[in-house]
């Protein structure tokens, strides 16, 4: 199933944000991160989380129920395994790219999340959706 949710309530920066135009900002909304050349080659590779920010809202594209539908491993086990490792792929490049301490990074990246769950900023809707 995929999950296209939008994130009501936060108002998420834009290019536009910082003086940007419209005509400017189209390249870099829509442009798409580059796909691993890992995923490329397999051909059992599976796209899991999509994310965007968009009309200054987050919006999330979701493959769940794989794991649960395919494998004994717990969905929510599988989940917290690929935001734990998307953290961290966050936290090394802001180390790489800006010289941020790696570990300070993931431990703000842990408190923001934290709080975020114990009081969230937006409410969660949207809906499923099959694929086609």
């Amino acid at each position: 199933m995929i999950c296209a949710t939008p994130m009501e309530g936060t108002s998420w920066p834009s290019p536009a944000d910082e003086g940007m135009a419209a005509s400017e900002t189209v390249g870099i909304l829509m442009k798409q991160q580059p796909i691993p050349e890992a995923a490329v080659l397999d051909e059992n590779s599976v796209e899991m989380m999509r994310v965007w920010i968009a009309q200054k809202r987050l919006y999330t594209s979701l493959k769940v129920g794989m794991y649960k539908e395919t494998s004994k491993v717990p969905e929510e086990k599988a989940w917290g395994m690929i935001l734990a490792d998307a953290a961290r792929h966050v936290a090394d490049a802001l180390e790489k790219v800006y010289g941020a301490d790696a570990q300070e990074s993931l431990r703000a990246i842990r408190d923001a999340f934290a709080r975020e769950l114990a009081s969230p900023s937006t409410d969660v809707e949207g809906e499923f959706v099959k694929k086609q």
